[in-house]
């Protein structure tokens, strides 16, 4: 069965704008969404997509073909987007569309939260090892613990991913929407144990090609740079980016873009955006492989299928 991505938020949020009431017998059978207390719309975004999105049937093509951009209301929650009607948009849409011709051995998941990312490429790198870094214990570790028991190829580290091992301040205001800074916030401040990709790698003897995947919210560049070993291996690069400067030193997408380009690698595709109530582009996960890879070769666009 097909599943939908949808994004949820409970219709007392300000960003739930009731422009209709619809609903769909199928949905109202299957709908289970469980309360979120306060927080932005990319937290409310990110938990359902994680606890409720994907257990969802997709509603009937006719609707999605009709790029739907209507909320719906459904028992005080508001699906907020449907998306356009693409079936290629969504995160594992482009991990399947590169899994097939992307040698991964090691699959590093960094911000990796309750694992969810991690059990969905699984299902693609049945084979690799992964090892997940998660800074928040409070309350990933006992999801993480249970991935970790089911399958004995996957291993995780309570820690921040920074540029160099120690301690490292941390938002723990959003249990997945934290960041790390090597400042104090005014605000929800705690300390945690930094490590970097590169000593997690030598200590593990984890192995290459490597994918690595970031979901860290403005503190991407300190984890590169503790990650200059490993990238000389990486096949694939997963990365969450922003339209805006999310925390101090954080680079917007198209500076992502270049930074990584000086360090060897090039997009390849992108999914999950995501705009704002004001329809401001706000974020997407964008895909980089090494630019020597073929696809990035061609300068036009009637190229062969894959």
């Amino acid at each position: 069965m097909k599943y939908s991505c949808c994004h949820f938020a409970p219709a007392t949020h300000p960003y739930a704008r009731v422009s209709a009431d619809v609903t769909h017998p199928r949905w109202e059978r299957r709908a289970v969404v469980p309360p979120v207390d306060g927080g932005g719309w990319p937290k409310i975004a990110k938990h359902f997509k994680a606890t409720a999105c994907l257990q969802q049937p997709c509603l009937p093509k006719r609707w999605l073909n009709r790029r739907i951009r209507t909320d719906f209301n459904y028992n005080k929650w508001h699906i907020m987007t449907l998306g356009s009607g693409s079936s290629d948009g969504t995160m594992e849409d482009g991990v399947a569309r590169w899994h097939r011709n992307t040698a991964i051995r090691t699959v590093i998941d960094v911000g990796a939260s309750n694992g969810m990312w991690s059990r969905m490429a699984l299902k693609y790198w049945p084979e690799a090892a992964f090892f997940l870094i998660e800074a928040q214990a409070n309350p990933h570790e006992p999801a993480l613990r249970t991935f970790q028991s089911e399958y004995p190829n996957v291993h995780y580290v309570i820690a921040a991913a920074s540029d160099q091992p120690g301690t490292v301040f941390f938002q723990a205001s959003d249990p997945f929407g934290g960041v790390a800074s090597h400042s104090a916030f005014n605000s929800n401040n705690i300390q945690v144990p930094a490590t970097t990709v590169d000593a997690e790698v030598k200590l593990r003897g984890l192995e290459g090609p490597f994918l690595l995947k970031l979901d860290t919210h403005g503190f991407e560049v300190p984890i590169f740079e503790g990650a200059v070993q490993t990238l000389r291996h990486t096949n694939l690069l997963v990365v969450e980016v922003y339209n805006f400067k999310l925390i101090d030193g954080c680079l917007r997408f198209h500076e992502m873009c270049a930074y990584l380009e000086n360090l060897g690698f090039r997009c390849l595709d992108i999914c999950d955006i995501m705009r704002r109530r004001d329809h401001a582009f706000w974020q997407c996960d964008l895909f980089f492989a090494p630019v020597s890879r073929p696809e990035l070769q061609a300068n036009y666009y009637d190229v062969p299928a894959m």
